[in-house]
């Protein structure tokens, strides 16, 4: 039997295929775990805002400010449902973000942190959005920013009516 490889293009084969340019960055090889790390990471800053405006929504039951936290309370668990189902669509598994409580019971020290959280959200949705070669997940990403950004416009609202 007769060898047909090329011997003299063996070394140019070689550095080809050991070369750095030739092994996938991680995120290519597997974008999932990206995905899914940024997923889990965004359940778990929406499950915690959703712990604030509870808090918030039972310190203000009645009036204007308490149905704006029992709106932002309905927002939160959209979202938490929305990311859920991408990721299990994504993962194949479910993912329920730890309970947690809200870190302050002063009501403008709360509304801030809510403030802050929303603000962060969004720029990490915004971030994940351009990042995703997911078009699904770049749609629900940019939707989450945009929805963070409008609660923090409304918790800024409260925030300058509860200083006054």
């Amino acid at each position: 039997m007769e060898n047909t490889v090329d011997t003299q293009k063996f070394p140019e084969i070689w550095s080809r295929v050991t070369s750095v340019d030739a092994v996938p960055a991680s995120s290519e090889v597997a974008p999932e775990r990206d995905e899914d790390g940024t997923l889990r990471s965004l359940l778990d800053r929406e499950a915690h805002g959703l712990a604030r405006y509870r808090a918030l929504s039972a310190r203000f039951p009645h009036g204007a400010q308490g149905g704006t936290f029992r709106q932002l309370v309905q927002d939160e668990i959209s979202c938490i449902r929305q990311l859920q189902l991408r990721y299990y669509l994504l993962v194949g598994d479910s993912y329920t973000p730890p309970r947690m409580g809200p870190e302050s019971a002063l009501p403008l020290t709360a509304l801030r942190a809510a403030y802050a959280g929303e603000t962060e959200k969004a720029s990490l949705a915004g971030e994940a959005a351009v990042r995703t070669r997911d078009g699904k997940l770049q749609t629900l990403y940019a939707d989450l920013s945009d929805r963070a950004l409008r609660r923090a416009e409304r918790l800024e609202s409260a925030l300058s009516a509860a200083m006054r």
